[in-house]
């Protein structure tokens, strides 16, 4: 009797096998991590070399190599943001439960689309939306889904804002109506440029993204924004929306919510949220006033991935009316036959994929261990590492402090020589030089990492604290490298004139 033969079929003894080597070689990886290099900083181009020697292989390799291959990939020419110090991106250290919970979700594969496919997934992606939204202020019935990350969560709002504040049926016909007319979206230049992509994305066109004036302290300035809405109806435009941000990428700022909230309403404007990261701090039982807002306001937008430390990728937007995104993505196609599930809302139904992944699992354990008083308390310990940060940057010399909200400090390296004549153009061309080539190094040396933020035209490095491996002994470390490198670079940069 002819046997069939799988080529190259993993059996489960051999899976257990490898999976082992997995966790061995991983936990290694985790319990040396905080004395490694957090980069080893090869240029692209000489790893996509290396790679180019390779060729589809013609047959089967061994598992075992292909794993240890891959491992050493990841693992020697990675840029490692659980390492202690780095505090450039809202990019955590990972939750190890969201690892495993990711494997668990990869071993059963789930389409995440429909609660037919996914039936154990529809009802933790649900239980998952209710509880964000009870967490942060939000309606407990209100509706949400989990999406990619910020840019996709931020289209999904402005999608639902277009079609329930448009005043004729987009859906249907577009733009293509009689009573068609510009729409108006309302927001700063502080906003994250995801938002450009999605007035692209939606067909409203980025010259329909109202830039609004903001204050001293960078927020959204609530008069120019009365004054845009007024001049755009007046020529004929329809304001459908404004985004604030909760939390700012630059500089972690939040935009004054309850004045926008209060102008909103008297104009009829759709309130959508850019929570991505800032969001996270409305569970704080001493959570700034502005965050408050949140429970009055139509969609939100935030990252678990980010300040929850869920592995990427889980995103998700909340929506106060819980059917808005059924009416502004359901569809029921014929060739779908759900049976006793016809009466379910599914998760295709309400945003723009169908194959979906199960991101629900990993949000759902997180939140399961920690609880609310355990993310709280890792969200409040990094505010005040932000802080101290902060406050040792203003004693410390040669450096001077520039802005402090949420997680984000930034600040900027001033040498004696130019302080005197600091704001002189020719002065600040120097002083964004030298800091920028001190983002560079300390970029590429492996010991710590910033980002930067543009202020003003001002070039200023920039420390994001949502990392819970940083201790607070890195604080005086990651500034003597700063002043360090600054005087060495400074001497390169006025020698030369």
């Amino acid at each position: 009797m002819h046997q069939e033969q799988t080529i190259g079929v993993i059996d489960p003894a051999t899976f257990g096998e490898l999976a082992t080597l997995v966790i061995s070689r991983l936990q290694k990886s985790f319990s040396e991590l905080d004395n490694r290099p957090l980069t080893c900083h090869i240029p692209p181009a000489e790893i996509l070399n290396r790679l180019r020697e390779q060729d589809v292989p013609d047959g089967p390799r061994s598992p075992i190599q292909v794993l240890q291959e891959a491992m050493d990939l990841m693992l020697n020419y990675s840029l490692f943001s659980a390492h202690p110090r780095f505090l450039g991106y809202v990019c955590p250290a990972v939750d190890p439960m969201g690892v495993l919970a990711d494997m668990i979700v990869a071993a059963v594969n789930p389409n995440a689309a429909s609660a037919m496919m996914a039936p154990i997934g529809h009802v933790l992606e649900h239980t998952v939306i209710r509880w964000l939204a009870k967490l942060i202020g939000f309606p407990a019935e209100a509706g949400g889904i989990l999406l990619s990350g910020g840019n996709e969560a931020n289209l999904v709002g402005l999608l639902a804002a277009r079609e329930h504040r448009a005043p004729w049926p987009i859906r249907e016909v577009g733009f293509n109506h009689p009573d068609a007319a510009p729409l108006y979206v309302y927001t700063t230049k502080e906003a994250h440029n995801g938002l450009q992509k999605a007035m692209e994305i939606a067909g409203l066109g980025r010259n329909a993204l109202r830039i609004v004036d903001t204050d001293k302290q960078l927020r959204l300035d609530v008069n120019a924004l009365r004054e845009a809405i007024r001049k755009d109806r007046a020529t004929g435009g329809i304001p459908i929306c404004v985004v604030a941000t909760v939390g700012t990428i630059a500089t972690g700022v939040i935009d004054p919510l309850p004045e926008i909230v209060e102008i909103a309403a008297d104009e009829g404007l759709w309130v959508h949220v850019d929570g991505s990261y800032g969001a996270a701090a409305a569970m704080l039982l001493d959570a700034p006033v502005e965050l408050r807002a949140i429970s009055q306001i139509d969609s939100i937008s935030w990252d678990p991935h980010k300040w929850l430390r869920v592995p990427f990728e889980a995103g998700c937007v909340l929506l106060r009316d819980p059917g808005a995104l059924t009416r502004t993505f359901g569809l029921r196609p014929t060739y779908y036959n759900f049976g006793e599930y016809s009466k379910i809302v599914h998760y295709y139904e309400q945003g723009p994929q169908n194959s979906r992944h199960l991101r629900a699992l990993k949000v759902w354990m997180s939140l399961n261990q920690h609880g609310r008083e355990g993310h709280a308390s890792l969200i409040a310990r990094d505010i005040d590492l932000t802080g101290k940060f902060f406050r040792a940057v203003q004693g410390a010399d040669q450096l001077e402090a520039w802005t402090c909200n949420l997680c984000v400090a930034t600040f900027q390296y001033v040498p004696d020589a130019l302080k005197e004549h600091r704001t002189e153009p020719e002065v600040q061309c120097r002083l964004n030089k030298i800091n920028q080539l001190i983002l560079n190094r300390i970029q590429e040396g492996g010991d710590s990492y910033l980002s930067n933020a543009v202020v003003d035209g001002n070039f200023l490095l920039r420390a994001c604290f949502v990392n819970y491996r940083t201790r607070y002994e890195d604080i005086p470390h990651v500034i003597d490298l700063v002043r360090s490198l600054g005087r060495e670079i400074a001497e390169e940069v006025l020698t030369v004139g």
